[in-house]
């Protein structure tokens, strides 16, 4: 999610009137453009006006209106049109009545305002065959667009060969078919959808081809140690409909580089065998065959490539089918996750996550040791006085922190919390798993009166409909602050907090299905002296649908000509568009399912996504890395 730009900043501290206004730094067609406005000090209420115009010719775009009272932030919603063209544009809000201001920032166009996706039957199709796709459009909130399109499908040699103008269906699904020729162009077509001002294409390839008969496969462990003296695994292969190959297997493994050593004139290291397959056959592949003049090649960061090449015992027709495996120091791992920031706040908690996990990303099984963190503090020598001739400044010294011991849980994920002391410029970081070693370096984040909040989210596993808690600790007492939620690219909630006059301040707010799946949370409050000061993270929240909607089978393996049945659940007065594709994961060069256009594709997805049930913490150097500031003063 993009950061937010900080439209108005209050001035000193000896004005009287105030105001902080925060606006999202893009624009996009069709998506209501949100901003902040919070009146901080005025003699009455503030009558608020937002205009969108053009940037060149000063055009109106849209406006809205509203009337703020100090001290409570509300929302003005700015309605952008579907048809809005790329180019410059300006947001400029002025205030009357109890607070007079003018301020205005440049905002950046951003084409994607919805989302449009093509989906085909197959990816590859044979002259004669005909072509059934289907293609819909979505808001961010992910409602269907009722909306007509246009459908245009070309050839290769981009001839427009078949067209629909305006076609539009009540549910927002289009469906239809081309019927392709018996002596087509062959090579990628493609389909083209235009509505509200946007397109988007799928290309589909149109050839000869002819399915394999088997497929074979290898499986060889997920990584290797460099200490291994050999390589067991095994050779498959299967017909179409399941039933086992018979035949032979010539086997080779190499390097995945190889660059010959000085002073040797022999080949290229490799292991070959000659294997009988009857479905499948193990085999042992000896690695001393990659050992030249006393040096192992088999070292940690090389990837060894086997390949197997299966010939058919009745028609000799050979196929053949590869894998890799790549070898570690060590059978396990210990990393800082990239999420962690790389900044602090003196006098806070800084929570980092640390992940121990064997070297093909899989938990670690059995017993397990500790994560012990060793923390190293560096702080600044005061200046002498009076300064000797020959000094350089500043001046540091280190010191540790008592090391702390945490345990590994079965996710292999291990927050850990470090209390970094007032004088703090820097922190190293050392986490040790029984030989292994990871290492961070932190940063001070930067205040110019070394004031710092740091949020804490309480609550885990959100869901629509669900209450979030959050933590504030804060360096200074404050007497309130201000909230902001931000989910795909709008503001979707705003508040305030009663601080209380205390350092420590926990706060609630309500879950909606506008939030997910991810959310960012951004508080700040405001010193008498015009300083900013934020914390900002981000959570995850279950429930993406207003429109739950659910499919199950009554069986999870069935063989050709059995039937299957199948349930679909949605909320009332839902309209259900329900198309069934049997995916060939064998063959997924020629696979159904295929969707185009809207930066998702469903079926390409090669890993399932992890639920991530920590917040993601966003760390900058100073305010403005969280908040994206930018200042101007009141006029």
């Amino acid at each position: 999610m993009r950061l937010f730009v900080l439209l108005a900043v209050v001035t000193a501290a000896i004005a009287e009137d105030t105001y902080v206004i925060i606006t999202p730094t893009d624009i996009r067609p069709g998506v209501a453009l949100s901003i902040n406005v919070n009146i901080l000090k005025a003699s009455s209420d503030v009558s608020v006006q937002a205009q969108l115009t053009r940037s060149t010719d000063k055009v109106p775009i849209g406006t809205a209106h509203g009337t703020f009272q100090q001290g409570t932030p509300k929302l003005l919603e700015v309605q952008v049109p579907d048809n809005l063209h790329s180019g410059g544009y300006e947001i400029e809000v002025t205030g009357s009545g109890g607070l007079l201001f003018t301020n205005k920032t440049d905002l950046t166009y951003q084409s994607k305002g919805i989302s449009i996706f093509i989906q085909t039957d197959k990816a590859m199709y044979k002259p004669g065959q005909t072509v059934h796709f289907r293609a819909f459009a979505m808001y961010p909130n992910l409602t269907v667009i009722d909306s007509p399109m246009d459908i245009e499908i070309y050839d290769p040699n981009t001839n427009k060969i078949k067209q629909w103008l305006q076609v539009r269906d009540a549910s927002g699904v289009l469906t239809n078919f081309m019927i392709m020729d018996t002596q087509p162009v062959l090579g990628d077509w493609k389909i083209k959808i235009i509505t509200h001002g946007r397109s988007e294409e799928k290309v589909f390839t149109v050839a000869h081809y002819v399915l394999p008969k088997f497929e074979v496969s290898i499986e060889v462990p997920s990584f290797g140690l460099a200490s291994d003296t050999t390589l067991q695994g095994t050779v498959k292969a299967t017909y179409t409909y399941g039933k086992p190959v018979k035949g032979t297997v010539k086997l080779r493994a190499r390097l995945d580089y190889w660059y010959r050593p000085w002073q040797y004139n022999g080949s290229e290291p490799m292991v070959e065998l000659s294997l009988n397959l009857d479905g499948e056959s193990k085999f042992t592949l000896p690695l001393s065959n990659f050992m030249i003049n006393n040096r192992n090649y088999i070292t940690s960061g090389r990837t060894l490539k086997v390949e197997a090449n299966v010939t058919e015992s009745l028609t000799h027709i050979t196929l053949s089918g590869k894998d890799s495996v790549k070898f570690y120091a060590h059978a396990e791992k210990i990393e800082f996750l990239q999420s962690n920031p790389n900044t602090f706040k003196p006098g806070l908690p800084y929570t980092a996550y640390m992940r121990v996990a064997r070297q093909d990303d899989t938990p670690v099984t059995g017993a397990k040791s500790s994560v012990v963190v060793h923390t190293t503090v560096t702080y600044q020598l005061p200046e002498p006085s009076p300064t000797p001739k020959y000094y350089y400044y500043p001046q540091t010294k280190n010191y540790a922190i008592t090391d702390r011991s945490f345990t590994v849980p079965d996710s292999g994920v291990v927050p850990i919390q470090v209390d970094i002391p007032d004088n703090a410029t820097s922190i190293s970081l050392r986490a040790t798993y029984g030989t292994l070693s990871s290492y961070k370096t932190l940063s001070k984040s930067y205040s110019p009166s070394e004031s710092y909040i740091q949020l804490f989210l309480r609550s885990s596993h959100l869901k629509a409909g669900s209450g979030a808690n959050f933590e504030i600790q804060s360096t200074q007492a404050v007497t309130s602050l201000v909230y902001q939620v931000l989910s795909r690219g709008v503001i979707v909630g705003a508040g305030t907090v009663n601080g209380g006059n205390k350092k420590t301040v926990p706060f609630s707010i309500a879950v909606n299905s506008k939030m997910a799946p991810n959310a960012r949370i951004v508080v700040y409050y405001v010193k008498t002296d015009g300083e900013i000061v934020t914390d900002s993270i981000s959570f995850d929240v279950e429930g993406v649908f207003n429109n739950q909607v659910s499919i199950s089978f009554d069986k999870t393996k069935a063989q050709p000509g059995d039937p299957v049945n199948v349930q679909v659940t949605a909320d009332p007065m839902s309209v259900v568009v329900e198309e069934l594709k049997s995916y060939d994961t064998k063959h997924k060069s020629i696979s159904p399912f295929f969707f185009g256009g809207g930066g998702i594709g469903i079926a390409a997805r090669k890993r399932r996504m992890i639920w991530w049930p920590y917040p993601t913490y966003y760390g900058g150097s100073d305010a403005s890395q969280i908040f994206s500031v930018k200042t101007l003063n009141e006029k």
